[in-house]
């Protein structure tokens, strides 16, 4: 039988340490490490997060104030746009800022 294995959100040092990362508010360094775990190799556009998903750990205005804050900063970009009835919104990692990733 196949173990089913974690992925894991890579964040090295050179990301952390830098001053595009120290810019961002704590929510929103938070927010972007949820948002980079949703990613799994094959969604790169189309990564799914919603609020419900993080209502344990912040609050509705600071989930949407972190996130249009992560979008104005170029560290994320909303590729589609979610609703009440539809599926959720769906984000893209810029890489912009993102030392691991980078291509």
């Amino acid at each position: 039988m196949k173990k089913k294995q974690s992925h894991f959100c890579a964040l090295f040092t050179k990301t952390l340490y830098s001053d595009e990362w120290k810019a961002l508010s704590k929510s929103e360094m938070l927010l972007y490490i949820y948002i980079k775990a949703g990613r799994n190799g094959i969604n790169h556009n189309k990564i799914s997060l919603s609020y419900s998903a993080l209502k344990e750990i912040m609050n509705r205005s600071t989930f949407a104030r972190s996130l249009k804050g992560l979008i104005q900063k170029g560290w994320v970009e909303k590729t589609f746009q979610g609703g009440l009835m539809q599926s959720s919104s769906k984000y893209r990692l810029t890489l912009q800022y993102d030392k691991v990733l980078k291509k």
